[in-house]
């Protein structure tokens, strides 16, 4: 890896940067007992203008507190173009949100745990889907 992925250094135009979106990484069972399809988002410079073999990559994950949110939030968007701007791959994910309550304040403890455990499984999923397309990014 060399050293150009300083903090400041913009190495890439807008136009330079290719978005691969709503890749699927998974399918799990979301808390209403449905299937969920899992996406992800991969922002990474074009090969063309980056022909480096391998970058740094970000990984994403939206909050929202387990109830809410997605990949596609401004934030992560922001951050996105900023770091792939500079040559990392970011990759933006989305997991599996919600349980059987509208006031997350009063969330019951397990349904809360549960919807945790599922994001963290997500979490997971997504990392081996990048791990296995790794030469692809």
């Amino acid at each position: 890896m060399d050293d150009r992925f300083g903090i400041y250094d913009t190495l890439f135009d807008p136009d330079q940067i290719i978005l691969e979106a709503d890749l699927i990484y998974g399918e799990a069972e979301n808390w209403l007992g449905e299937s969920e399809l899992l996406k992800l988002d991969v922002y990474r410079p074009r090969p063309s203008a980056d022909p480096l073999p391998r970058r740094p990559m970000i990984f994403y994950i939206h909050g929202g507190g387990f109830h809410g949110g997605s990949k596609s939030n401004a934030k992560g968007k922001g951050w996105a173009e900023a770091f792939t701007r500079r040559g990392y791959v970011f990759v933006a994910i989305d997991y599996r949100v919600g349980w059987p309550i509208e006031d997350t304040c009063f969330a019951d403890q397990e349904d809360y745990q549960r919807a945790v455990y599922r994001a963290a499984q997500d979490t997971r999923a997504a990392y081996r889907y990048m791990i296995e397309h790794a030469d692809d990014y």
